[in-house]
């Protein structure tokens, strides 16, 4: 279980959580948010608490490798790229960022006493129980929504119809396209390659499952495509293999220019 927490919160919340992750046999881990004034989509200037990007590439990584709680005190927010300017717009509310990947919760700076932590601990339990979080490679929660670009407020993808819904303004695991033309395709079997195997959410993917992501018939001239670690160039027929924790892996026609 991964606690994030802004500078200054008192210590008995990371103690009361870490006392019921080591009686139940959980690791725990605390990070610390940087506050920071920034923008917000009106231009107007706000004290928010934000994640580097390191951290958050860390974190998502570590979320496609086994089940992760994650716990946020107050608001915080989390890159939606590796070079993100100082403004809102290039961040997401930590609950989108690992929205599907792992369980959710948000306490306030007051919460105290241990039941709190114990409930905690209950819904990450259930959580984990829960056999309805993915359903494979064809589940659209497997995609990295900080890399695909959708109005992911649409859906709530958990929902078996609007699973439907987005993958019929999407497409298909076969061949998805995203909101900024993005070709999202994915390959035959025979080129699954590289990587260790993955999960989302407890379901075990196929060792090496990615997409090929290229330029679509939307988007004209090289194209950019960023996760909170790195930036890739994709021109012409050239593309990039994605892989669901958003690790990135050349592919022809495209190179890395950050960092």
């Amino acid at each position: 279980m991964r606690l994030f927490q802004p500078e200054g919160t008192s210590r008995s919340i990371s103690r009361a959580l870490k006392s019921v992750c080591t009686d139940r046999g959980w690791k725990f881990e605390q990070r610390t948010a940087i506050r920071r004034s920034v923008p917000d989509h009106r231009n107007r200037d706000v004290r928010a608490h934000v994640l580097d990007p390191q951290q958050a590439t860390e974190l998502y990584s570590r979320m496609h490798l086994r089940n992760t709680g994650v716990i946020e005190v107050d608001k915080i927010y989390a890159p939606a790229t590796a070079r993100p300017r100082n403004n809102l717009r290039y961040y997401l509310p930590l609950r989108q960022f690992v929205r599907y990947k792992a369980l959710h919760k948000r306490i306030g700076r007051g919460a105290s006493g241990d039941l709190w932590a114990e409930q905690t601990a209950d819904d990450f339990q259930d959580w984990i129980d829960r056999s309805d979080k993915c359903d494979g490679e064809d589940d659209p929660r497997c995609l990295p929504f900080h890399v695909f670009s959708t109005s992911l407020e649409r859906y709530d993808l958990d929902a078996p119809e609007d699973r439907r819904r987005f993958n019929k303004g999407h497409g298909s695991q076969g061949s998805r396209s995203d909101s900024a033309g993005l070709q999202w395709d994915r390959p035959s079997a025979r080129d699954m390659h590289g990587r260790q195997a993955l999960h989302v959410a407890g379901r075990s993917l196929v060792r090496g499952f990615h997409w090929d992501v290229s330029i679509g018939s939307r988007a004209s001239g090289p194209t950019e495509v960023s996760s909170t670690k790195e930036i890739w160039r994709i021109w012409g027929e050239g593309y990039v293999n994605v892989y669901p924790d958003a690790g990135f892996r050349s592919g022809k026609g495209s190179a890395r220019i950050y960092p």
